[in-house]
């Protein structure tokens, strides 16, 4: 089988398939465009069973999800400033008198 990378065909050729066998090609596609787009064969041709009309099948193609957006974090800065915020209150809460 050949296939050119970002081509548009594919190629088979010099294949056996024995008596009361099948064959199979399977092809990877991708796409940037959602839509559905059209495929087809060529004649199939063959040496022992003859030829084959032409195939067509649809290819749908769908909008695919942006990938999700990295948490934010703090800047260095406002880590800083956190833990300054939290050790003041540590110790303000340990100053203060206990009511009684």
């Amino acid at each position: 089988m050949t296939a050119a990378s970002n081509g548009t065909s594919v190629a088979l050729s010099g294949g056996t398939i024995p008596a009361n066998g099948s064959c199979q090609v399977t092809v990877n596609m991708t796409s940037n465009t959602p839509g559905t787009y059209a495929n087809s064969t060529g004649v199939v041709t063959s040496t022992n069973a003859g030829s084959a009309g032409p195939a067509t099948a649809q290819l749908v193609v769908v909008a695919v999800l942006a990938p999700a957006t990295a948490i934010p974090t703090l800047a260095q800065w406002a880590l800083v400033l956190l833990t300054l915020l939290l050790g003041f209150a540590g110790a303000a809460a340990h100053r203060s008198p206990r009511r009684k």
